[in-house]
């Protein structure tokens, strides 16, 4: 998408965000459009490429970039999206305000310690893990601005194009280095308001999480956006979504998940 239009898309997305706040009580706000009402026309990203334009406009108003969210399913092509550095936050202790967030997702995160520029030569596996600094359990806050699930497959570049639903990203406390997982058999726990919900093995999208981070890292040297040292990467929910607000048995007021050999966090909810 040239760049009139990537910057026009963006200013859409942006009036879209601010018309759609505080969506986390739904009860007192109007259903959320189809994401296909809110780009259209020449507007609407046709490719990945033209929804990772948009993706780069909006970085120019909402930047800097405080790292990356990368998932797949199975063996499909990767999608990545920007996590602002607003939306970051590290090793918290005060309650956390769930804002609009309407999901959760407990993730493994990478925080890398050099930046991974183009070089003319596509980077291998050891290149990339030599990189990462340290290993984190990660929170996502989902913050869905359209009607969901997508429709289609134009509407899911649509939410592409905005950022994959981010609200927030919350990192854990180091790990040093780059610490491998077994996808099929790392064991995860997820307590909510001191209730387990979550205590299985395996449960990631995809079987490695390796290729992820190297695809990410070539996508990004080749899209003129690199990984840069003290970015987080984090690379997709070991539990699917969880209510941010209201876990069935009443609201959500702390969340502590723990990766066995990768670490734990605990996120209290705050009501702002």
């Amino acid at each position: 998408m040239d760049a009139t239009h990537a910057r026009a898309a963006a200013a859409r997305l942006l009036a879209h965000r601010h018309a759609t706040a505080r969506v986390g009580v739904p009860q007192t706000h109007a259903p959320l459009p189809p994401a296909g009402t809110v780009l259209d026309g020449a507007l609407a990203p046709a490719t990945a490429q033209d929804a990772y334009d948009i993706q780069d406009a909006l970085t120019a108003e909402l930047g800097p970039v405080g790292g990356w969210k990368v998932g797949a399913r199975g063996e499909a092509t990767p999608t990545c999206a920007p996590i602002w550095r607003s939306l970051r936050h590290d090793e918290v202790s005060a309650p956390v305000f769930a804002g609009d967030a309407v999901d959760y997702e407990c993730e493994i995160a990478y925080v890398f310690a050099r930046d991974l520029p183009a070089t003319g030569t596509p980077y291998a596996a050891p290149d990339v893990l030599a990189a990462i600094g340290s290993t984190h359990v990660g929170m996502e806050l989902l913050t869905p601005r359209f009607a969901t699930p997508a429709a289609n497959p134009a509407e899911s570049l649509v939410m592409l194009a905005d950022g994959l639903h981010c609200g927030a990203y919350i990192l854990g406390a180091p790990v040093p280095g780059y610490r491998a997982v077994n996808c099929a058999t790392q064991p995860v726990r997820v307590d909510v308001n001191g209730q387990t919900v979550i205590d299985h093995a395996g449960g990631a999208t995809v079987p490695d999480l390796v290729p992820l981070l190297v695809w990410l890292a070539n996508h990004l040297a080749a899209r003129g956006q690199p990984i840069r040292a003290g970015n987080v990467v984090t690379t997709g929910s070991w539990m699917g979504k969880r209510g941010a607000l209201e876990d069935g048995t009443g609201a959500v007021r702390e969340v502590r998940t723990r990766f066995e050999g990768v670490g734990e966090l605990r996120v209290r909810f705050g009501t702002g």
